[in-house]
């Protein structure tokens, strides 16, 4: 079995919903209390990142990124998981966005597809703090802002192979 096969069956044995969950073309709940509970929420989307990077070497299927939706919780919330961007944001919204660049993208909840979709390069997130639902903004450059937009499509229930421009074949 080849590394590339042994990651998909990963995702698929983990607890990340597949495409065919109509949960993810649902648009999420808004979160409303701030308390022991959403963060265990969050707590569960930062473990299956971490759970998903320990079974691979290979950069390109490294999960940077993850929403409420895609472990079945139907909740504005993601979190954001790279050296330069570490933050779990509820309610997020675009207030800004720059120039779209069309760049490569997958997604774990489709597993084995690739797809060329436009992304903002530079854009501005508000949203609020899971542990004290104090809002905050911020300005975001390059994969961030990208990673982004890619997470709150999923809170709206966008699916990336919605927002693609086409899909590719690596």
């Amino acid at each position: 079995m080849n590394l590339r096969q042994t990651f998909k069956d990963l995702i698929r044995r983990g607890r990340i919903i597949k495409e065919e969950d109509p949960r993810l073309r649902t648009p999420c709940e808004e979160v409303t209390v701030f308390d022991e509970k959403l963060a265990k929420q969050v707590d569960k989307l930062y473990d299956e990142i971490d759970r998903i990077n320990k079974s691979t070497d290979d950069p390109g299927e490294m999960a940077a990124g993850l929403a409420a939706p895609q472990l079945g919780m139907m909740v504005r919330v993601f979190v954001i998981n790279t050296e330069s961007f570490k933050r779990a944001l509820a309610n997020p919204e675009i207030s800004a966005i720059g120039k779209a660049t069309s760049s490569y993208e997958t997604c774990l909840s489709l597993p084995g597809r690739h797809f060329m979709v436009a992304r903002p390069q530079t854009l501005t997130v508000k949203g609020q703090n899971v542990y004290s639902g104090m809002y905050a903004t911020r300005r975001l450059h390059g994969r961030d802002a990208q990673m982004v937009a890619h997470e709150i499509n999923h809170l709206n229930g966008i699916m990336l192979d919605q927002s693609a421009v086409e899909e590719v074949f690596p």
